[in-house]
């Protein structure tokens, strides 16, 4: 594990983590800045207890499918959050990717409602004067991107399937 509790940053990147370790846990009330990336982390395996002095949060590309439980968690236990990023988790809605192009403002605009002193999300400053269309927005429609809905687990692409040779 790099740490660094004079400086209040715990890296864990790349560990094949799949639950936290009680270091952790046990240096919660110090910890400010918290590296996640490159693990096997889900949803579950993030069960801690209070973390109020934290300020970044970084889970980058783990197994995180269920992102708004995962911002309400963030939302009880991280009141001094100012970055989380979550890019490439399963359930994370990618702004090119993704099926449907304003899923990805959804998802900020969420992600401002439930973190209110969030400054930057996913490595980009978040603009609280952007909000979803209420004409089209209930309850569940603003969290229904945050749930994964399939995910190719194949050997090759599927981009191109419906090219044929005589399209090129």
């Amino acid at each position: 594990m790099s740490s660094d509790l004079s400086c209040k940053l715990v890296d864990l990147s790349y560990k094949d983590l799949s639950f936290l370790p009680v270091s952790v846990s046990d240096n919660r009330h110090v910890i400010e800045h918290l590296i996640l990336d490159g693990n096997n982390l889900t949803e579950a395996g993030l069960n801690l207890t209070d973390l109020v002095k934290l300020q970044t949060l970084s889970l980058n590309r783990n197994q995180i499918k269920d992102v708004e439980g995962l911002l309400n968690w963030i939302s009880l236990r991280c009141p001094s959050l100012k970055h989380l990023s979550l890019i490439g988790n399963p359930g994370w809605p990618h702004p090119v990717t993704a099926n449907e192009p304003e899923l990805y403002e959804k998802y900020r605009a969420y992600t401002a409602k439930m973190l209110p002193k969030l400054r930057f999300l996913d490595s980009t400053p978040l603009r609280r004067d952007i909000t979803v269309d209420q004409s089209n927005a209930q309850s569940t429609d603003l969290c229904s991107f945050l749930k994964i809905k399939y995910v190719y687990t194949g050997a090759s692409s599927e981009g191109n399937r419906y090219i044929k040779d005589t399209h090129l």
